[in-house]
């Protein structure tokens, strides 16, 4: 049970009050929504302590007079990311997001994309890019080709069978 995330809240709602479990309508779904709902509440309270452990962490470790500008810095960044974090668990509904937040996940989104596809930037990835457009323009006329040589195959036979409808 260790690893099951789900048992563990429901082990900690039960034991927390939160959740009466003799009272548990195993086949009513409307029990297993409110019960999932309940546990979501639990999940968050459960994140906001794991974070508020890491915030002070990182606020010992800002004032730690031995650090140098590098890690100062480091730490006061840790710091922020994880005020930032419990805040957003705390107030959910407060839309407000610090700019390097922001700016920090579209730097991840950016990695990630030139890990995924490769960097626009890069030549050998415009080349790439280019044949294959290449490519897709030649599959696309070819296949437009063949639609017009269907195409006047089916007016022939259809000029052919209305010319033997005639005929009888």
């Amino acid at each position: 049970m260790a690893a099951d995330r789900v048992g563990h809240l429901t082990v900690l709602a039960a034991a927390r009050g939160i959740i009466d479990f003799r009272e548990a309508r195993l086949l009513d779904p409307s029990w297993w929504r409110r019960c999932r709902w309940l546990l979501a509440v639990v999940a968050a309270d459960v994140e906001a302590a794991a974070v508020a452990e890491a915030y002070r962490f990182d606020l010992a470790q800002v004032g730690n007079s031995a650090l140098s500008d590098d890690s100062f810095s480091k730490a006061q960044d840790r710091a922020i990311a994880a005020y930032h974090a419990l805040r957003s668990i705390i107030r959910p509904w407060d839309e407000r997001k610090p700019e390097t937040s922001v700016e920090g996940e579209r730097a991840r989104l950016v990695q990630a994309y030139k890990q995924l596809i490769g960097d626009p930037a890069d030549p050998e990835f415009r080349r790439k890019q280019d044949a294959m457009l290449a490519e897709a323009r030649r599959k696309r006329e070819a296949a437009a080709q063949q639609r017009t040589v269907v195409d006047e195959a089916r007016r022939k036979l259809a000029s052919q069978a209305s010319r033997r409808t005639r005929r009888r």
